[in-house]
């Protein structure tokens, strides 16, 4: 495995499903990433979450799903937040 490969589309296809049963917002997922040093593997991805949502709440929420994942599939994950902007103007 190489460093910072993209996953494959069935471990891609995990980790969404890891978000969508555990945000109840409307999350968008990108840029993800896997890292393997030795024997153990890193993830790393970015998530788009309401531009209004307060800090505290938007930092909860990714604490929690680095939590499942590290749960369920025994992966450390950093998860980077980004505003989800819904105006037809604004760019994501």
């Amino acid at each position: 495995t190489l460093i910072g490969e993209k996953p494959s589309e069935d471990f891609e296809a995990e980790i969404r499903k890891i978000v969508t049963n555990n945000v109840s917002h409307d999350v968008k997922l990108h840029h993800l990433h896997s890292h393997k040093y030795g024997d153990n593997r890193e993830l790393t991805f970015h998530i788009r979450l309401p531009a209004g949502m307060r800090l505290e709440e938007a930092h909860r929420i990714a604490e929690e799903l680095e939590n499942k994942i590290r749960e369920e599939m025994n992966i450390e994950a950093t998860i980077h937040l980004e505003p989800l902007f819904h105006k037809k103007n604004e760019k994501n």
